[in-house]
């Protein structure tokens, strides 16, 4: 019931906000939503004091036109619970060394694809690489990283809409450890690695 109440909480409640709160029950057509006796639910608020166990085995069905309008409403209420130095545990699939980040490595991947919920893309980590004075924040709000690992080998990858405290100031000269996705990406006729990060840490972390 605590997980319940933690994680599928925030999505009725998004649901509700988004005007989209009906539950599709098994034989009969869509209903609004009501609690464990039945009350019809006039509010977000009356939410709180729903049973949310009995929406567990239903399912909540989206208009298309409210989907971004939920995501958005369901990414804020998350933040406070799933915070970048809270988040969910991350898997990682194997460690790589810059070198190792090939074209030769993507066409190889590309055997595995596609990639999905039933078959993620790999996540790669490049640990103890050192953080240039290069990097910065790029567009709207993207970090820009240059890194170079203890062979002196370097790399540049892209963190989208960064959000953690530390500037890219915070960050130069530091030690850290990369998650990341590999792609191809071309660039005025050429095919380049690119680097897109899942997550970092400070080295030893």
């Amino acid at each position: 019931m605590k997980v319940l109440r933690r994680f599928l909480l925030p999505a009725l409640l998004s649901a509700f906000v988004a005007g989209c709160y009906q539950v599709p029950v098994t034989g009969r057509r869509a209903m609004n939503l009501v609690d464990d006796k039945g009350t019809q639910l006039t509010g977000a608020k009356s939410l709180e004091t729903a049973d949310v166990a009995v929406f567990f085995t239903r399912r909540v069905s989206l208009a298309p036109d409210q989907l971004e309008r939920f995501a958005d409403d369901f990414s804020e209420r998350l933040r406070p619970i799933v915070t970048p130095e809270a988040g969910m545990p991350l898997r990682i699939d194997a460690a790589l060394e810059i070198s190792e980040c090939t074209i030769e490595l993507l066409d190889f991947l590309a055997s595995c694809e596609p990639f999905g919920s039933g078959n993620p893309q790999p996540v790669w980590m490049l640990r103890d690489v050192e953080v240039a004075r290069e990097t910065c924040l790029v567009g709207d709000g993207h970090l820009k990283l240059f890194v170079r690992d203890n062979a002196g080998t370097r790399a540049s990858a892209i963190a989208f809409n960064w959000e953690r405290p530390q500037s890219p100031e915070d960050l130069h000269g530091r030690a850290i450890d990369l998650a990341v996705t590999l792609r191809k990406h071309v660039f005025m006729g050429t095919t380049e690695v690119e680097m897109r990060v899942v997550d970092v840490r400070t080295s030893g972390g």
